[in-house]
């Protein structure tokens, strides 16, 4: 359920950042493709960071800094209407592309071996499923104000990054 939380309110803006580019900043189609472009590789490097910081202290942490990272940068999205800065925040916003990838690891990791595939593939079904209907709400939301659904995700991402760094606690005391 945590992860279908996470992809819920993640991708309540995620097709709507080009929009937000496009209707508020007035970027052209070559400058929201190079900002696209530029998350793709933030996501790369963050791979390597978080996942690095996932073996090391456990994979909730790498999704609670995962979320306060993508966090952020929803938040330069909304406040700057600098190139600059916005290239700089869409490099930050490839950290929340891992989120993904973490969630397999960590489901992965608490299943028994021989249903792993099958852990994975329902954790993976129920968060698509959470984060299919997030972009008619974000629609709505975007319809009332361009910054509305950015404002919620910007608002939610700390407290379930906090709900990620709990879990960790957890697991860690166990």
């Amino acid at each position: 359920m945590f992860f279908g939380v996470v992809f819920f309110f993640l991708n309540l803006i995620r097709p709507l950042v080009v929009q937000l580019f496009q209707d508020v900043y007035g970027f052209d189609s070559v400058s929201i493709g190079l900002l696209g472009s530029i998350v793709f590789l933030g996501s790369a490097v963050f791979s390597i960071f978080l996942g690095k910081a996932g073996d090391k202290s456990g994979k909730m942490l790498a999704v609670g800094a995962a979320l306060l990272i993508g966090g952020f940068s929803f938040a330069m999205f909304i406040y700057f209407n600098d190139f600059v800065v916005l290239a700089f925040a869409s490099f930050l916003n490839g950290a929340s592309y891992m989120i993904w990838s973490l969630m397999g690891a960590s489901v992965g990791s608490i299943a028994p071996e021989a249903s792993r595939g099958r852990w994975i593939s329902l954790a993976q079904m129920s968060a698509t499923l959470c984060a299919a209907i997030a972009p008619y709400i974000g629609g709505v939301l975007y319809e009332q104000s361009p910054v509305l659904p950015f404002y919620v995700t910007v608002a939610v991402s700390p407290i379930v990054a906090l709900v990620a760094l709990v879990q960790l606690f957890k697991e860690k005391s166990s």
